[in-house]
């Protein structure tokens, strides 16, 4: 019944409010002015929250994996509000894993689950079905990324006194490296089916990259794939570069690129050093468009840690940075 609840007038049964720290959680309230004939979700819950634990095997941690990707493929689709209702049918059990479910097999399904949790009880959500409804609406802002396209995910944003919807075109796991002709790998194939769906002429941001500098740069510098970091970062944004140009060319979007997000304490010396490339190297191409004034404000006045103000869950930017992608696009979209 997705479509119809993409579609559907009845609003979410109850408003969620995900409590962050090492005993995250959520919690809820009713919608007010809408009457409901059965107990409040945060009682469904309770035993979850207080009763024992148990150690999940392999086939539970699958099944709870299955409930959290539906919440993963509800949120993408527009569907949000079937989420809201269906978090507290999944937290008794959740909350019941004596496992850490960030150390095992689940942890990805676990951490989107999460986010879009915090995301939800953070900001308000704009229904699929409202998508270029009424006369003058202007069109969604399509954002092709990874997780950290979530935080943009069925928001608005004011870009040159218009509120857009930042519409999510979801490629999990892509790293720019992926983007390489010599791959087949499933992100590769995901990523081009995503961009196939998205229409012609959309306005569409490009937020990849993290992950290369996560996870695949100073391998690949390791296993000498490449002499120095500089060149190793060098040959991986190539590969998104050359794929983002075809698109504009192919599909006529407008293609803005998302400077890379320094969440990770860790990995903020990779980010900025491949940021000033990849900005530099987008510059250079007139059919892409480089999202300025974005990375420099998340950061600190000294550069060092990300501002308090833009944390959510360790992993991702908190929802209150929209206003600057917004302020990013208006002084873009006249260049276009």
């Amino acid at each position: 019944h997705l479509s119809e609840a993409v579609a559907g007038d009845e609003p979410a049964h109850w408003v969620l409010d995900w409590k962050a720290g090492d005993n995250s959680r959520p919690s809820w309230g009713a919608v007010e002015g809408v009457p409901r004939e059965t107990e409040g979700p945060s009682s469904r819950a309770g035993p979850g929250v207080d009763g024992p634990k148990f150690e999940f095997n392999d086939a539970s941690l699958d099944l709870m994996a299955v409930f959290f990707t539906l919440v993963k493929i509800l949120y993408v689709s527009g569907a949000w509000n079937l989420v809201i209702d269906l978090v507290p049918v999944i937290e008794p059990t959740r909350q019941r894993a004596a496992n850490p479910l960030h150390l095992t097999n689940i942890r990805n399904e676990h951490a989107y689950y999460c986010c879009i949790g915090q995301n939800l009880g953070e900001s308000a959500h704009v229904k699929a079905r409202d998508l270029g409804a009424g006369a003058g609406t202007a069109p969604p802002i399509h954002i092709c990324g990874d997780s950290h396209s979530m935080t943009t995910a069925w928001k608005t944003v004011l870009v040159q006194g218009t509120q857009r919807t930042l519409k999510p075109e979801l490629v999990t796991g892509l790293k720019h490296w992926h983007l390489r002709p010599s791959t087949e790998f499933y992100p590769k194939q995901t990523f081009k089916r995503v961009v196939q769906s998205i229409p012609r002429g959309s306005d569409v941001v490009f937020m990849f990259g993290e992950i290369d500098c996560r996870e695949g740069i100073l391998v690949a510098v390791e296993k000498d794939r490449y002499d120095t970091v500089e060149e190793g970062m060098t040959a991986t944004m190539e590969h998104f570069i050359r794929v983002a140009k075809d698109l504009v060319h192919s599909r006529g979007f407008r293609a803005f690129v998302h400077p890379i997000v320094p969440v990770l304490d860790q990995t903020r010396h990779l980010v900025k050093a491949y940021n000033a490339l990849l900005r530099t190297r987008v510059q250079r191409e007139p059919e892409l468009h480089w999202l300025d004034g974005i990375f420099e404000e998340l950061l600190t006045r000294d550069g060092k840690h990300l501002r308090p103000e833009f944390k959510l869950d360790g992993t991702h930017l908190h929802p209150r940075y929209l206003p600057l992608l917004g302020a990013s696009l208006t002084k873009a979209l006249p260049e276009v």
